[in-house]
């Protein structure tokens, strides 16, 4: 089973063809502070999550508001397999595949990639 299909409006070319491709999943950074969020215990696991591909063509936000189930899987994703970022204080990442279908982004939520990526 795949996760949500995200119909973005102004996608860039197709890098990917109808090849899988490995996205990273984080935090959003915080637009005021130009920073990452911190995870703490009360954390801000509300925030929107950032996917974007290794040559950063591609970058999609889910939000909690208009993609609730969605949000919900990636955090889960995120707490489950994502390493922490520098000095360990930052938002966690996870790698997760996905596959473009026209002008759509299928994120795989069912299977991983290995969560050692050089990127």
């Amino acid at each position: 089973r795949t996760g949500a299909v995200y119909d973005l409006s102004r996608l860039p070319r197709n890098l990917h063809g109808e090849a899988e491709f490995v996205m990273k999943a984080q935090n959003a950074v915080d637009p005021m502070l130009g920073i990452m969020v911190p995870v703490t215990d009360n954390a801000l696991w509300g925030g929107d999550i950032m996917l974007y591909d290794q040559p950063r063509v591609l970058t999609v936000h889910v939000t909690k508001a208009k993609n609730p189930a969605e949000h919900a899987a990636l955090m889960a994703i995120i707490r489950q397999h994502g390493q922490r970022g520098v000095m360990n204080q930052l938002a966690r990442k996870a790698y997760v595949y996905a596959k473009r279908q026209g002008k759509d982004v299928r994120i795989v939520v069912d299977r991983l990639p290995p969560q050692q990526q050089r990127w």
